[in-house]
C-alpha cells in the first residue's frame, strides 16, 4: 500500500492527521513490531483555544503531549446468534431507554486550569482585544448557547404611569359667565378645571344626523350668506356632490321643483333666505310647511342675540339644529349654548374639544 506524503516532524516522531495516519508512518521507520506509541497534541490558538489539533506517533512522547490515543485493533466481530421469537417479541414490546442525560457543563475557568494542551504564540504581541473575544466565545461554546441567554440582566423595571390631578383654574367660572356661557354647562367651583369644563360641556344637546337616503330634502335658512356658507360645508362634510345644492324661491313653482327632485330619489340640499328680522318670515314657514322637508338647518350668527333668535326660531318653525358662524366677531360665544342642538362651529362639526378651544381663546381674548 502506497503510504501519504510525511508531513513535517521532529526526529522520531511522526504526526499525523488521525492516529492511524501518525502510526502508521512510525511503525513504517520503526518496524511493524517497535513499540509505537501515539498521543495528541495542539498548537497555534490563543491561551489554549481555537488551537490546531495533530496526533504524534513515536517512541517516547513529544513534549507538551495531552494523553496517549489508544488504537486498538479491531475485534472480531461475534457469529450472528438467532434470537428467539418470544425474546424479539418482548423486545419490541419493551419501551425505550431513555437517554443518559447531558453531563455537567464545565465553567470556563475550570476547563482553563484544567486543560495542559501544548500552547503556542508567535511573536507577534496579540492585543488585549483578542483575549476578551476569545473568552467571550469560549465562554459561549461551553454554555452551548448564546452569552445573552447565560447573563443575569436585571427583568425590566415598568414604569409606574403618573396620573397628575387636575390643576384648578382661578377665576373660571367668572370667565365663563362673561362670554355668555349658561350655567349647566360650567363646571361648578370645586371642578373649576379644563377636565371639568369638558365634562360639563358633555351635556350639551346633540344634533342629530342629516339625512342622506335618496329623495331627502334638507333646507338651510338663514341671512343670504350665512345660509350660503352653512349649506356648502354641509354637503362637503357630508360628502355630496356640489349639484344636490338647489337654490329656489319660495314659490309654487320652487315647491314643484323640489318635488320633482324627491320623486326621482335625489338628494335635495335648499338655500332659503330668511333673515333674523327678516319681514318674510311667515311666507317662508308657510312654503316649508308644503314642501315638508326633512331637516331643517338655521343658520344664524354667533353675534345674534338669544332673545333675536328665539324669536326668529318661532317664526319659522320646526328647526333640527343650528349652524353658527362668525364666532371670532362675538365676545360671548356661548350665547345661544343650548337654545338648540348646534351642529358646527364656523363650518366644523361641534364637538366638546371644539367647543373647549372656542370657549378659551375667547376668555383669553376678553382678558387682554
Amino acid at each position: 500500500m502506497k503510504l501519504p506524503p510525511r508531513p513535517e516532524s521532529t526526529p522520531g516522531q511522526f504526526e499525523g492527521r488521525t492516529p492511524a495516519e501518525a502510526v502508521q508512518l512510525a511503525r513504517a521507520e520503526f518496524g511493524r513490531d517497535a513499540p509505537v506509541r501515539c498521543w495528541k497534541t495542539r498548537t497555534g490558538g490563543v491561551l489554549g483555544f481555537f488551537a490546531r489539533e495533530a496526533f504524534v506517533a513515536g517512541i517516547s512522547p513529544p513534549a507538551g503531549a495531552v494523553k496517549a490515543v489508544k488504537t486498538p485493533r479491531p475485534a472480531k466481530e461475534p457469529k450472528e446468534t438467532k434470537e428467539p421469537r418470544e425474546a424479539r417479541e418482548s423486545r419490541a414490546a419493551a419501551p425505550p431507554a431513555l437517554a443518559p442525560p447531558p453531563p455537567a457543563r464545565a465553567s470556563l475557568s475550570e476547563l482553563v486550569e484544567d486543560t495542559s494542551d501544548e500552547l503556542t504564540l508567535g511573536s507577534a504581541p496579540v492585543p488585549a482585544a483578542v483575549f476578551s473575544e476569545v473568552l467571550a466565545e469560549a465562554q459561549a461554546a461551553v454554555n452551548g448557547a448564546d452569552l445573552l441567554e447565560h447573563h443575569a440582566w436585571p427583568a425590566p423595571v415598568k414604569a409606574t404611569p403618573v396620573h397628575a390631578t387636575p390643576a384648578w383654574v382661578e377665576g373660571l367660572d367668572d370667565s365663563l359667565v362673561r362670554i355668555g356661557v349658561p350655567a349647566e354647562y360650567r363646571p361648578p367651583g370645586p371642578e373649576a378645571t379644563f377636565d371639568g369644563l369638558a365634562r360639563a360641556l358633555t351635556t350639551l344637546p346633540v344634533a342629530p344626523a342629516v339625512p342622506t337616503e335618496g329623495g331627502s330634502v334638507i333646507v338651510v335658512v338663514g341671512a343670504g350668506r350665512d345660509a350660503q356658507a352653512a349649506a356648502g360645508a354641509l354637503v362637503e362634510r357630508l360628502g355630496l356632490e356640489s349639484s344636490v345644492l338647489l337654490p329656489v324661491e319660495c314659490t309654487d313653482a320652487g315647491r314643484q321643483r323640489v318635488a320633482r327632485r324627491r320623486s326621482s330619489n335625489k338628494v335635495t340640499v335648499l338655500v332659503v333666505e330668511a333673515a333674523l328680522r327678516s319681514r318674510r318670515l311667515t311666507a317662508v314657514a308657510s312654503w316649508l310647511e308644503q314642501v315638508m322637508p326633512d331637516y331643517v338647518l338655521g343658520a344664524v350668527p354667533a353675534t345674534a342675540k338669544r332673545a333675536d333668535v328665539e324669536h326668529w326660531r318661532a317664526q319659522v318653525g320646526h328647526l333640527q339644529a343650528l349652524a353658527l358662524s362668525r364666532l371670532g366677531n362675538t365676545a360671548s360665544p356661548g350665547e345661544l349654548m343650548g337654545l338648540l342642538p348646534i351642529s358646527t362651529l364656523d363650518g366644523e362639526e361641534a364637538s366638546t374639544l371644539r367647543w373647549v378651544l372656542t370657549l378659551l381663546r375667547a376668555t383669553v381674548e376678553r382678558a387682554r
